[in-house]
């Protein structure tokens, strides 16, 4: 085909219009002389382009427009415009011969400062778990088994202050329990001392209903 020797196509047309067109679409667009004005001001156009097209009008024409030179400027910026109309999908109403069938969408950029400087990318802050409490412990009921009663004292010793007492078959509620001074009485010799109240009773003489639920003070 001949230069100018067809009429474009409404197609045609509009892609001289676009200014996403990239330049290899306007060497072909350039054989239709009424869209040279149009291929000459396009941001896209290179130097041997306008120079062919201002050749047609001195008469000094070659028959083919020249071919883009490879890695123009103009070409890298003309591709990138071209990548973006076609990931938005849509352009003037006209798909572009040039898009890729693929479809596919490139990553988005991250974004820069006023100074051009990258914006770090925002990281997820995580999530921390709080450490349950430990539930307190449940006070076991305990009952004094010797005839005299039991003495309650401010520390597990039988030398500590006596702070109070309780009679036979009394029942009291456990806390908990220690190790302190080692007593021998009816429920035999130990070391264990109940945490009751303010203060502790030997377990010689203070039976639990449960032994197995008393655990040990914190």
């Amino acid at each position: 085909m001949s230069a100018g020797a067809a009429e474009p196509t409404p197609e045609e047309r509009l892609w001289a219009a676009d200014p996403t067109t990239p330049p290899t679409v306007l060497a072909k667009l350039a054989r239709f002389a009424e869209l040279r004005p149009l291929i000459r001001e396009h941001p896209s156009v290179y130097p041997d382009l306008v120079a062919w097209i201002d050749a047609q009008v001195d008469g000094d024409a070659a028959d083919t427009p020249p071919v883009a030179a490879s890695r123009r400027p103009l070409w890298i910026a003309a591709g990138i415009a071209a990548l973006t109309i076609v990931a938005a999908g849509v352009t003037l109403g006209v798909t572009q011969p040039w898009a890729s069938s693929g479809g596919a969408v490139a990553a988005a950029a991250p974004e820069e400062a006023v100074d051009g400087t990258p914006t770090p990318a925002l990281t997820a802050t995580p999530t921390l778990t709080p450490t349950p409490e430990p539930e307190p412990a449940v006070p076991v009921p305990g009952t004094v088994v010797v005839p005299a009663g039991a003495n309650l004292r401010a520390g597990p010793s039988t030398s500590a202050e006596k702070i109070g007492a309780y009679s036979h078959n009394a029942t009291v509620e456990i806390a908990c329990y220690v190790r302190g001074d080692t007593v021998s009485d009816a429920l035999g010799t130990t070391d264990v001392w109940f945490a009751v109240g303010n203060g502790y009773i030997s377990a010689a003489i203070l039976q639990p209903s449960d032994p197995s639920a008393v655990v040990p003070c914190a």
